[in-house]
């Protein structure tokens, strides 16, 4: 039988000729990201058709600002060839995530592979050669985990319109982009419900036909990252509640919310769309990926505790608002609100849940008030140890006052605030101490040079990191 299955093959080849055997190997060897017709020994990949090759591309920092998100040489870029699939892609216009530049120590030529995201997750890959465009669908496993190392953000370090918004709130400009996160029913079995008799189905919207709120902090600009919280609204509204407006101006907050995502829309469809949000946010304003939560009113508030503990790696802390979800069976004598929200996180899920802080907000005269109480029992007796409820003896179930907002968000930002600080702090010695006794500030020894790629590298965003950057290209010219 072996025989068999190894003489087929040679025997079909044989027949096609020396030259329409050439045709058929190019053929099936032909990948859309080869250079003329063969394995490319480079790639850059850019947010646009170029990039600033003026800016030394020593650190993620710099690669970003030039307009980099990653590059590939000959060990790596079979990251990339993996990606491609032999399915042809539909017509239809996607948002452009990326642009590939392509190229071979042996050619002279050079090629631009473009990659769009449609609506309904699909990333295109096109190319035009001569007079014909090649459009082809990318494996979508394959090119997440591949594009998981680029930096979400697309946009510039310019201030653009919507940045001078900053202050006010706005629905998000379509096109959206879809999560790479999905609530198909194996996530949500993984993440979500593992063992629990739960029936749901995958999540079924149309990128097209949603809104998505946002409002930047006051005074906001790329050049420093912002924290992003997550609004998830029990209503079909959801634009930004104005009782949030000083604590995101403040602790400079993007915020984003959701149309018809409220307590009426089904499960899957309103977890994908706050995925989404995120998605959007962080493609289009500087995220700082260690300042995004997530907070949500009575309905929403069980989203946000029950989307920070199955997604600890996405949602950093949460604040819940008269609501809050948890993985608990409770005794019978709590009636319908005896059940678990969703399984209990597998270990190292659950782990890092506990490394967060979670901030609970209610008060005796809400009829969700005991619940909650007893719910952050149950988890403090399983070693969660950094929740804090802000009890109110005036509060219902309600929204809380701007201040008492203000107190949750600072506290849930707490340990990032004075890691933060530390960061500028360190970064603010480090620059002086390369500039003391210096006349001329720019670097002209390899070891200059040295110091302050080191700088850029270790304290990323920081103002000292931009004036380290400064520095580097001057001394490049």
């Amino acid at each position: 039988m072996g025989g068999c299955k190894d003489s087929k093959p040679r025997h079909v080849l044989a027949s096609l000729g020396p030259f329409l055997l050439a045709a058929y190997l190019t053929a099936a060897q032909e990948n859309i990201f080869h250079v003329d017709g063969r394995r490319p020994h480079h790639a850059v990949v850019t947010v646009d058709a170029s990039w600033d090759e003026s800016i030394p591309r020593g650190t993620p920092m710099a690669r970003l600002v030039a307009g980099v998100l990653a590059e590939y040489d000959t060990k790596t870029i079979g990251k990339l060839l993996r990606c491609a699939t032999n399915t042809t892609a539909p017509t239809q216009a996607g948002q452009l995530t990326a642009v590939i530049h392509l190229s071979r120590a042996d050619s002279p030529h050079t090629k631009q592979v473009e990659l769009h995201h449609l609506a309904d997750g699909t990333i295109v890959a096109s190319s035009r050669l001569e007079h014909q465009t090649q459009r082809i669908v990318l494996d979508r496993r394959k090119f997440d985990v591949t594009a998981g190392d680029w930096p979400a953000f697309r946009g510039g370090f310019e201030i653009t319109p919507d940045d001078a918004l900053g202050g006010s709130g706005f629905a998000m400009p379509q096109p959206y982009i879809p999560a790479a996160i999905t609530m198909t029913l194996r996530t949500m079995k993984q993440r979500l419900y593992a063992g629990m008799p739960v029936r749901t189905e995958n999540a079924d919207r149309d990128l097209n036909q949603e809104t998505l709120h946002v409002r930047l902090p006051a005074g906001y600009a790329p050049r420093r990252r912002a924290g992003l919280l997550v609004w998830s609204s029990p209503s079909p509204r959801g634009e930004i509640p104005r009782v949030f407006h000083d604590a995101l101006d403040e602790m400079s907050f993007v915020c984003v919310g959701i149309d018809n995502a409220g307590n009426d829309r089904d499960v899957p469809d309103k977890f994908q769309l706050i995925f989404d949000a995120v998605a959007n946010a962080r493609q289009r304003y500087h995220i700082d990926d260690e300042r995004i939560y997530i907070t949500g009113m009575s309905g929403g508030g069980k989203v946000s505790s029950t989307l920070m503990m199955c997604f600890p790696d996405l949602f950093r802390g949460a604040i819940s608002i008269v609501g809050f979800g948890t993985y608990a069976k409770l005794d019978d004598r709590w009636g319908k609100h005896h059940y678990p929200y969703f399984a209990k996180p597998k270990h190292d899920r659950l782990q890092l849940a506990k490394s967060h802080r979670m901030a609970l907000m209610g008060g005796p005269l809400d009829f969700n008030y005991e619940e909650m109480m007893e719910r952050q029992k149950r988890l403090e007796a399983d070693g969660f140890d950094r929740i804090r409820f802000l009890s109110f003896p005036d509060m219902a179930h309600q929204m809380p006052t701007r201040q008492r907002f203000l107190e949750a968000l600072r506290w849930i930002d707490e340990p990032y605030d004075v890691a933060r600080g530390k960061r500028a702090a360190d970064a603010h010695e480090a620059m002086l101490a390369y500039l003391t006794g210096r006349e001329d500030q720019r670097p002209t020894s390899e070891r200059d040079r040295a110091a302050i790629v080191q700088l850029i590298h270790d304290y990323p965003w920081t103002d000292a990191a931009w004036k380290a950057l400064e520095l580097l290209s001057l001394g490049d010219q």
